[in-house]
């Protein structure tokens, strides 16, 4: 099967056009505006022509904000490039989960992660600002699992009922904490067709060797939220 064959969804991160708002001067008072609305034009410019098979009722966000359905399982992809989330996006965000069927598992999906975990990325900055708001609203809605980027260090953890992926990146980042040398990992989400079940396998990116749970520390003091190991699979 080639590659032209494969569905291919974005979540767009800090490089692809990040949401980053800066003050601009003028002589009017100062206004925050997006610091790379070039790259956000852009991008939006190329994904609306190149837009895959995803749910249709919330199309005319993409490619910052839409959801696919795949069989009992829905994946939310949020604009999370940047640490800002206004209240017009949380808004969006409850509309988007509030829509979703029962008996389905939800997945949400964002660049920036709900704590920081790796080195020089467990700060301000670096996260999702709101992270209680956003924990919040997944345990509202039962969100199976908020799978993120940016950190380069793959950690599964678990807050409430929702599952907290860290996805690993390259090149890998050292742990806060730990002096061990980091690993690029990648890591497969594999969800059953016929129910919600669902689990994350991971594996050493260049050996292809399996990720021991005992590999990983069992806790770390991440910024603002320290997390636990937890494996990741529905039952």
């Amino acid at each position: 099967m080639s590659l032209q064959q494969h569905s291919f969804f974005p979540a767009l991160g800090n490089h692809d056009g990040s949401k980053f708002r800066s003050f601009i001067k003028t002589k009017t008072p100062k206004q925050r505006h997006y610091k790379y609305q070039l790259e956000r034009t852009v991008s939006k410019e190329f994904w609306q022509k190149n837009i895959p098979q995803i749910d249709n009722n919330v199309k005319q966000y993409f490619p910052f904000f839409y959801s696919v359905t795949l069989e009992h399982h829905v994946f939310i992809f949020i604009d999370a490039s940047g640490h800002q989330f206004s209240d017009d996006e949380f808004v969006l965000l409850e509309q988007m989960l509030n829509q979703v069927r029962e008996n389905h598992s939800i997945f949400v999906v964002g660049h920036l992660p709900i704590s920081g975990i790796a080195k020089r990325r467990n700060r301000f900055g670096e996260v999702l600002a709101n992270s209680e708001r956003f924990l919040d609203l997944f345990d509202k809605y039962q969100v199976a699992a908020y799978i993120s980027g940016h950190q380069h260090a793959y950690y599964p953890s678990k807050i409430a009922s929702t599952f907290l992926i860290n996805s690993g990146g390259f090149p890998a980042r050292q742990y806060v904490g730990s002096e061990q040398t980091p690993v690029e990992i990648v890591s497969v989400l594999s969800v059953n067709k016929t129910n919600s079940d669902f689990y994350v396998t991971s594996y050493e990116a260049n050996s292809l060797k399996l990720i021991k749970k005992n590999a990983l520390p069992n806790e770390i003091k991440g910024y603002p939220i320290t997390l636990r190991k937890f494996d990741i699979r529905s039952k």
